[in-house]
């Protein structure tokens, strides 16, 4: 089960269209918790925000599926925004934060992702991990619905 002590990485890759199923993730891919052995799968979404901070924003909604003391699958959901302004070229280009519970202000962990390209094709490298003290781009408190219209960072794949 994941705590709010967990560091995770993982990556994500894009599903070719054609393999795509209607209402289907975009991305595919896995995770491991930092010191453990074995990976978890891990999807996203492509949606719309409704309200809040983000509103009219496309983010990545997530479902990673780590196993629980049981062995069980437990799904914990996420969201991952793009980041419009970068402070440098190895700043990361998405940030957002994964729910370890169903509750509205139950435990959390700060996402990071970096988008990557290799000769085989693009990913989205992420790191998730415990919020620090001085985190100044935890979701709730972005602009990044006004940097996103001055930038001319490509949208997100659908």
């Amino acid at each position: 089960m994941l705590t709010e002590s967990f560091v995770l990485n993982g990556r994500l890759f894009p599903i070719p269209q054609a393999q795509r199923r209607p209402n289907g993730p975009i991305f595919d891919g896995w995770f491991q918790v930092q010191g453990e052995h074995g990976r978890f799968r891990g999807a996203a979404w492509v949606r719309m925000a409704t309200t809040g901070a983000h509103k009219d924003e496309e983010f990545l909604s997530l479902q990673l599926e780590p196993l629980n003391e049981r062995g069980q699958p437990q799904k914990v959901f996420g969201a991952l925004f793009r980041i419009a302004d970068k402070k440098s070229h190895t700043s990361a280009d998405h940030y957002g934060r994964l729910n370890l519970t169903e509750a509205r202000d139950g435990p959390t962990l700060k996402i990071s992702g970096w988008d990557k390209e290799t000769e085989n094709g693009t990913y989205i490298s992420l790191l998730i991990e415990p919020y620090t003290k001085d985190d100044s781009q935890r979701p709730a408190k972005s602009t990044a619905q006004e940097s996103a219209a001055k930038s001319q960072r490509p949208p997100l794949p659908v």
